[in-house]
């Protein structure tokens, strides 16, 4: 049986007001926030690549794996995660 277990969140950096009014690509040197970690039980990848084809067929990233919690490493990032899950919207 498949379990829900997945959540999508975006989270707005730049107030809606400021966003309109800063031209591209001035509101993407100050709003984007581009965070990849990817937490499997006690262990954490912190990576560049987006989800997409293209950077499973076709182009190679640096990761980080952490294992065995990372001396506290992974507990920061998923506390942090939650934090920016509950300042954002929900799908």
């Amino acid at each position: 049986e498949l379990q829900d277990n997945h959540k999508l969140h975006l989270f707005q950096v730049l107030p809606t007001p400021l966003d309109a009014v800063l031209p591209n690509p001035l509101n993407e040197l100050a709003g984007v926030f581009h965070i990849k970690a990817y937490i499997i039980d006690d262990s954490l990848i912190l990576s560049g690549a987006n989800l997409s084809e293209e950077y499973f067929t076709d182009r190679q990233d640096r990761y980080l794996c952490v294992n065995d919690g990372g001396n506290g490493l992974v507990d920061f990032y998923a506390k942090l995660i939650d934090s920016l899950c509950d300042n954002s919207v929900a799908y």
